[in-house]
This record gives C-alpha cells, structure tokens and sequence, in this order.
C-alpha cells in the first residue's frame, strides 16, 4: 500500500508541475505583463488569471486541481502506513 502511495505522490506532483508551466505558456500568450506577474508571485497572479480568462484556462486549472487532490491523497496514505508510527 505504501508504493501506491508513493507513485501516487509522483504522479501528483508531475500534474501540478505541468500545469504550473502551462499557465505560464497561458500567461505569455495573453501578455507579458501576465508572464512576468506569474514568474513574479505565481500564487497571487494564477487565480485571476484563471478567473478572468476561464474559457481558455479551465483545463489547466483541473490539471492543477486533480494534481493536488491525487498528491493530499498519496499525502494521507503516506501517514497512514508510516512504519515508524507509534501506535
């Protein structure tokens, strides 16, 4: 059970970084004050951007969603077969 977590981290964390590089492609093809806001403070310049462009940015955005859901996911398996626990 702990591979399947550990595979399901790597995976998760592959969707995140992907969609992370294809909001900057997104960002650079709206303009390059976008580009340079999200390679500035990505946190604070993706959800507007995702907002304000939602038809051209709903895909990365579920990208980046499910890559977060499948990473807490590995996070929780993780922890529950932790073999160093103290039970």
């Amino acid at each position: 059970m702990r591979e399947i977590g550990e595979v399901l981290g790597v995976l998760g964390m592959i969707l995140i970084g992907v969609s992370y590089i294809w909001s900057f492609i997104i960002g650079y093809r709206k303009s390059v004050g976008w580009l340079i806001g999200l390679l500035v403070v990505w946190v604070f310049f993706y959800p507007p951007l995702v907002f304000v462009n939602w038809e051209k940015t709903k895909n990365n955005f579920f990208v980046f969603l499910i890559g977060v859901v499948v990473t807490a996911t590995s996070v929780f398996m993780l922890i529950a077969t932790n073999p160093n626990k103290m039970a």
